[in-house]
């Protein structure tokens, strides 16, 4: 316990969990998932993958909560490219082919300002997994 009160991830002092509260708190839940989704993929886009990842996490389990399924395919072709350049391939292609399934359902289009970081992280999962694996 600090002297401020305990120590939560909403306000462990990083920049992207002051954000991100600031997000969810003074804002409706609907409003929250835009701008949680514009700072994590600035972010992303940015090469800030430690700001990215709580940003697009957060905003995916708000869009779940409000049932939001073409902001559910947003992130998770976000936190595709994140994983993908991070390094973890499976998860990359996980969350990729969910995507393309949200976005299938909800009939939603590609963001085009992600849709080269979506293309590049797709080809980097398919390269480390072999084409067969990652079909």
């Amino acid at each position: 316990m600090t002297s401020s009160g305990p120590v939560r991830p909403e306000n462990d002092g990083t920049a992207a969990s002051r954000r991100s509260a600031r997000a969810t708190t003074s804002a409706s839940l609907h409003t929250g998932v835009p701008m949680l989704l514009n700072l994590g993929s600035a972010a992303l886009l940015d090469g800030d993958l430690g700001e990215a990842r709580p940003l697009l996490a957060e905003a995916l389990r708000i869009a779940r909560e409000i049932d939001d399924r073409v902001a559910q395919f947003y992130l998770l072709a976000a936190l595709g490219c994140h994983a993908a350049e991070a390094g973890q391939a499976r998860l990359a292609a996980r969350l990729i082919a969910a995507a393309d399934a949200e976005r299938t359902g909800a009939g939603a289009n590609a963001m085009p300002f992600l849709a080269p970081a979506l293309t590049r992280a797709t080809e980097s999962a398919a390269a480390a997994l072999g084409s067969a694996r990652y079909e």
